[in-house]
């Protein structure tokens, strides 16, 4: 199974396919100088052919879109085939008649080998067959290939094996380091959704925004309460906003960012289709990213239109049973007016009969 880090890779080496080439040319046109320049020029044709041929297989990569196993095989081959092709050249500089060419040959064999390093963070398989196996094949050609300057071989093959073993120790690291990076940023995404999906699905409406106003997110449900598209309300925090609250509002937050703490309020807000809508909004502030970070402000908002019918409704019962309890009052008082009117009388007469012979 092809490794899917090849994707990533492939992506970035289209990018880096005009620098490459000028690079190819350029070291074309410096080796010449040290070994024959046909071969050299033939070099670079092979090379710039096979950068091209990669650059069209990684077209696919590069753009997100589908990738088709043999796009990842031909990027592959590519791969190796100009991995090997440089090598190939540090082998011309190494039987070079000039004495600085095992110089370059080294400095090539090194670039090449490190350079694929870099590689193995996207993809070990890109480095095994970029790296290693053409850094391999140059340790078998120093071992046993021709000699003709000379050149001890024991210290040079050892030199160059610490080489590769530095760069495989460093693809074990950035590989390592790979993984644990892959999986925080799925944990991080993981947490992520769910942080989203519970913002995206509760009917209160989430805002996150920065103390200068700038909207970073607002839940989907203000649309259901609102009524608006939130294009519509994404850019103006107050368009909303009763004109009649909009003022208390935007001083109470005010107050509440230079303070730093959180801040309840109750006002209206204008639905789409021309009605006001109460609603309960907790403001609070919320820290930056990072330690420089700049705070930003949380808000949480609620219809709470039910809950201001039943207080309207609850005050308009008191209402009603405070003047009940007033006509109530009333009535007794008038009643023990009547009563105490006649009863005088009854009285009077009763107690002059009571003397009476």
């Amino acid at each position: 199974m092809l490794d899917e880090g090849l994707d990533e890779l492939a992506a970035r080496s289209h990018e880096g396919f005009p620098l490459r080439v000028a690079i190819t040319v350029a070291v074309a046109v410096l080796c010449a100088t040290l070994a024959d320049w046909r071969q050299c020029f033939t070099w670079a044709a092979l090379q710039t052919t096979s950068e091209s041929i990669g650059w069209v297989m990684s077209r696919a990569q590069a753009r997100g879109g589908p990738v088709m196993r043999r796009d990842r095989l031909g990027f592959l081959a590519t791969l190796a085939f100009g991995c090997t092709s440089w090598m190939t050249l540090a082998g011309l500089m190494w039987v070079s008649p000039t004495s600085a060419g095992p110089v370059a040959a080294a400095l090539l064999a090194l670039s090449v080998i490190f350079f694929t390093q870099t590689n193995a963070y996207q993809s070990t398989l890109g480095f095994v067959v970029g790296g290693a196996l053409p850094g391999i094949g140059m340790l078998v050609f120093l071992a046993l290939g021709p000699n003709p300057h000379h050149i001890p071989r024991m210290p040079t093959l050892g030199l160059a094996v610490m080489a590769l073993a530095f760069a495989t120790d460093g693809v074990l690291r950035a590989r390592q380091a790979r993984r644990a990076f892959d999986q925080a940023r799925d944990q991080l995404a993981a947490s992520e959704r769910a942080h989203r999906t519970l913002a995206d699905n509760v009917s209160d409406i989430i805002a996150l925004n920065t103390l200068d106003g700038r909207r970073l997110y607002l839940s989907p449900s203000a649309r259901t309460t609102f009524g608006y598209d939130l294009e519509d309300i994404w850019n103006n925090n107050f368009a909303t906003i009763h004109s009649e609250d909009a003022r208390m509002v935007g001083r109470e937050v005010a107050a509440m960012v230079e303070r730093g703490d959180e801040v309840t309020l109750q006002y209206r807000m204008v639905h789409k289709d021309g009605r006001a809508i109460w609603v309960e909004t907790n403001f609070s502030v919320a820290p930056g990213d990072g330690p420089d970070g700049p705070p930003m402000i949380v808000s949480v908002t609620r219809n709470i239109e039910a809950r201001k019918a039943l207080e309207t409704e609850l005050l308009e019962a008191r209402r009603r049973a405070e003047d009940a309890a007033a006509a109530k009052s009333d009535f007794l008082a008038n009643m023990t007016h009547e009563l105490r009117t006649p009863l005088n009388a009854i009285i009077g007469f009763s107690e002059v009969l009571r003397r009476s012979p």
